[in-house]
C-alpha cells in the first residue's frame, strides 16, 4: 500500500511504500505514483531556480520521499495550484486502485 499525505496551502508531499499490485518491475501503480512524486520534485527544483519557492527540501529513497518547499512572496497561489494538479494525480490513483493507494489531503 502506498501512503500519500500532502498539503497543497503548505506544499508538502509524503509517500510511502509499495502498492504491490504485481512483481517488481511490472508495477504500473507503483510506476504511477513514482512519477507523480518525480514530477512533483521537478516542479520544487525548478521552482527554486527561478526563485519561485525557498526552504525546498527533497527526500527521495526507494518506497519513501518528503517533499516541501515555502513559496516566496507573489507565488504562493500559482505554486498551490500547481502542487494542487499533482496531488490530484495521486487522489485519482486511490480511486482507482483504493487497495493500493491511499491519498490524504489537508
Amino acid at each position: 500500500m502506498i501512503l500519500v499525505r500532502y498539503s497543497t496551502e503548505k506544499l508538502y508531499l509524503s509517500a510511502e511504500g509499495h502498492a504491490g499490485a504485481a512483481e517488481y518491475g511490472k508495477d504500473t501503480v507503483c510506476a504511477a505514483a513514482s512519477m507523480l512524486v518525480c514530477t512533483a520534485a521537478e516542479l520544487l527544483r525548478r521552482s527554486r531556480r527561478e526563485g519561485r519557492v525557498r526552504n525546498v527540501v527533497i527526500l527521495m529513497e526507494s518506497g519513501s520521499a518528503d517533499l516541501s518547499a515555502e513559496p516566496e512572496e507573489g507565488y504562493g497561489e500559482s505554486m498551490r495550484r500547481e502542487m494542487a494538479a499533482i496531488c490530484g494525480g495521486f487522489e485519482l490513483l486511490a480511486e482507482r486502485y483504493p487497495e493500493y493507494v491511499c491519498a490524504d489531503g489537508k
